[in-house]
């Protein structure tokens, strides 16, 4: 736990020392289409007072939609985000309680923290990790199984941002 702890004051050190990207610098790891769906809407910034510098597009129609969340983690403010961030992912854990399944796990080599809901009549999910130890990503999924929201990560542009 204590070389936990030095990991993460290291990586929040460095963080604070960075400067946040801008919004067109983020918007360009939220594409136009993902997988096929149209972004129907995008908000970036909004945090200047906080010092960070996030993204959120949505995708999808009403009834079946997946959000996309990008906080980047560079100066005083995203480096707590990040660094808390860290922290769990370093941590396993599973649980399970209503239908709903919450794990740590790799997704595609990286490592995640995964989410599904099921009912009779709806399914939903969301996968959390970090990018580059800057970048906190989510990807949430409404009426999109796990597995599903597993393909639209690969089509993220991820590799633009810095």
């Amino acid at each position: 736990m204590a070389n936990s702890a030095d990991k993460m004051e290291e990586l929040s050190a460095k963080l604070k020392k960075l400067t946040p990207l801008t919004n067109d610098e983020l918007k360009a790891a939220v594409p136009e289409t993902l997988d096929g769906l149209k972004r129907k809407s995008f908000s970036a910034g909004g945090y200047a007072v906080a010092g960070m510098s996030t993204i959120e597009a949505e995708y999808g129609d009403d009834a079946k939609y997946v959000k996309v969340g990008i906080i980047d983690g560079a100066g005083e403010s995203g480096s707590a985000i990040i660094s808390l961030m860290a922290m769990t992912l370093s941590m396993d854990r599973e649980s399970e309680s209503n239908g709903t399944v919450s794990k740590t796990v790799d997704v595609n080599g990286i490592r995640s923290i995964t989410e599904e809901t099921k009912s009779e009549n709806s399914v939903s999910s969301s996968i959390k990790f970090l990018y580059k130890d800057r970048y906190s990503v989510n990807l949430d999924g409404t009426q999109y199984t796990l597995q599903e929201l597993e393909a639209f990560l690969k089509s993220l542009k991820l590799d633009q941002l810095k």
